[in-house]
């Protein structure tokens, strides 16, 4: 779905998982939802940064893991995009809060739905780690199914 958003080809996508992932309970159209606003953030992110810096051989890359932690499921969704700066952090999963310029049309919405599917309907966790110039990681942990 994501792909008529976003120029797949502009970045690299990089699957670190293992087969065997473990089952988890979870509203499937919900989840890919969430996908999709990460990966768009993240293809937002990774733009931005090679608009502004434009720096010689730079490439986008979104990264994603899995792996299974004390019974639950921990999905890692990293880029190397323009990162977040420090006094934006806490203001991340409120609504109508945007980074994104206004010819973007960000709504504030995407990260405050994402943490309302993850920990109100999943009964899971979402926390982020973020660098300005670097990129940001989002951490998702959701419950295994039993």
């Amino acid at each position: 779905m994501v792909q008529y958003k976003v120029k797949l080809s502009e970045f690299d996508i990089v699957k670190e998982y293992p087969a065997d992932v473990p089952r988890i309970n979870a509203n499937l159209v919900q989840m890919q939802e969430v996908c999709f606003n990460l990966i768009d953030n993240a293809y937002d992110a990774m733009m931005e940064r090679k608009n502004t810096f434009q720096e010689p051989g730079y490439r986008g890359r979104i990264s994603f893991s899995a792996q299974r932690k004390d019974g639950i499921l921990q999905i890692t969704i990293q880029d190397n995009g323009i990162g977040v700066k420090k006094e934006d952090m806490k203001k991340i999963f409120t609504p109508f809060f945007t980074t994104k310029a206004s010819s973007r049309k960000g709504t504030g919405l995407g990260l405050y739905v994402i943490r309302s599917i993850i920990v109100e309907n999943h009964k899971g966790k979402i926390s982020f780690a973020s660098e300005y110039k670097v990129g940001t990681r989002f951490i998702i942990e959701l419950p295994i199914a039993v």
